[in-house]
C-alpha cells in the first residue's frame, strides 16, 4: 500500500501554476486507497466519487497503464474506469468504445467471483478479452490473468485466458 502512495504522491508533484488544490489530493488518495477496503459499500462509494472527478480520472488511466509493474493496483484502477464506462449495462464493451473514451486499449468484460458467484462488472480486460474464452480462478495460473477484487464478497479472483487476449 505504501508504494501505491508513493505513486499517487509522485503523479501529483505541486507544480507552481498547478490548479490542482491540496484538499483535493487527499480526497482522491483516500479514495484510491478505498478501492481496497474490506467493506463493499466503501469501495463502491470510492468508485461513485473517483468515476464523477475527472482529475481522479486522469490519475486512474495513469495507474492502469502501468498493468506490468502493478497488476493489482492497475486492475483496481481499471475497475473504476471499466464500471464508468459500462455503467448499469450488462453488454461487454470493445476496445475501440474503450480507446474513443479514455485512451486505453482495453475492452470492458462482467466475470463472476470465484468463491461467490457474484457477476462483476466493469472488468478492464486485454483489447480482445471479451472475444478470447475467459473464466474465474482462485489463483494466478495461465497463459494470462487479472486479479480482480469481488464486489460482493471482497475476495480476490482472477480473470483468466488460456489463449492470448491481446
Amino acid at each position: 500500500m505504501k508504494s501505491l502512495i508513493a505513486k499517487i504522491k509522485l503523479f501529483f508533484v505541486k507544480k507552481d501554476n498547478d490548479k490542482f488544490s491540496q484538499n483535493q489530493f487527499s480526497k482522491i488518495d483516500k479514495y484510491i486507497l478505498d478501492l481496497e477496503n474490506e467493506d463493499p459499500e466503501i469501495r463502491e462509494y470510492a468508485v461513485f466519487n473517483l468515476s464523477n472527478n475527472s482529475e481522479a480520472i486522469k490519475k486512474l488511466i495513469n495507474i492502469y497503464s502501468n498493468y506490468f509493474s502493478d497488476p493489482w493496483h492497475s486492475s483496481l484502477a481499471g475497475r473504476v474506469i471499466g464500471k464508468k464506462i459500462q455503467k448499469d449495462s450488462d453488454n461487454l464493451i470493445g476496445p475501440s468504445t474503450v480507446s474513443m473514451i479514455y485512451g486505453i486499449d482495453a475492452s470492458v468484460i462482467i466475470c463472476s467471483c470465484q468463491f461467490c458467484g457474484f457477476p462483476n462488472k466493469g472488468i478492464l480486460a486485454p483489447p480482445n478479452g471479451r472475444n478470447v474464452a475467459y473464466y474465474s480462478q482462485d489463483n494466478d495460473k495461465g497463459a494470462y490473468s487479472i486479479p480482480v477484487l469481488c464486489d460482493k464478497c471482497g475476495n480476490k479472483f482472477y480473470v483468466a485466458w488460456d489463449q492470448d487476449p491481446f
